[in-house]
């Protein structure tokens, strides 16, 4: 049994992949060609388990934990400059509870890549990391998220201080009855 065939082995025990059927195998005279290509997938998609300073364990139970937060404990735990890309400065993703104790660098930094960005992904840099890809979630600036109301309230106001002055006026312009003597 070669090397290929036991990595193939201990990644179908945690089903990350399909162990090769004994029939598929034999009609290609040889190890199967899909779980070649299994294997070089996970590979290809999982290759930030490679780098041994993102096999650093973290401890981050929060939650909603805010993006910034868990990129801070990442670079504490690896050493590594772990960025957004520019176009993400305003991303905001909502990461629900988070109760991960004693996962890799590389757990986090998966799940990062998916949480809620459109073709996300990790580029390597000469000193770390960079998340790029398109975010679905933007953080709004407090204006607009209270804008409409400050102008609803602003708006009552004016309305109600006319409405003041008005029945004001009305009342002091009506004729004062005047007593019989």
């Amino acid at each position: 049994m070669n090397l290929f065939s036991r990595l193939i082995g201990v990644l179908a025990i945690f089903g990350i992949c399909e162990r090769p059927h004994e029939s598929h195998a034999q009609e290609k005279g040889g190890a199967s060609s899909r779980a070649e290509l299994t294997a070089a997938e996970y590979a290809k998609r999982f290759w930030l388990r490679y780098d041994r300073k993102l096999q650093k364990k973290l401890n981050i139970v929060a939650k909603h934990p805010p993006i910034g937060q868990v990129l801070e404990e990442l670079r504490t735990a690896t050493g590594l400059q772990i960025v957004l890309a520019d176009n993400l400065s305003d991303h905001d993703p909502d990461l629900g509870d988070m109760h991960m104790p004693g996962a890799p660098a590389f757990s986090f930094m998966e799940l990062l890549e998916k949480a809620q960005l459109e073709t996300g992904r990790w580029v390597k840099t000469a000193d770390g990391y960079r998340l790029e890809g398109v975010s679905k979630a933007r953080r709004t600036s407090t204006s607009a998220r209270y804008g409409w109301t400050i102008g609803t309230a602003t708006g009552l106001a004016v309305v109600g201080a006319g409405l003041f002055f008005w029945h004001r006026r009305r009342t002091n312009s009506a004729p004062k009855p005047q007593g019989t003597a």
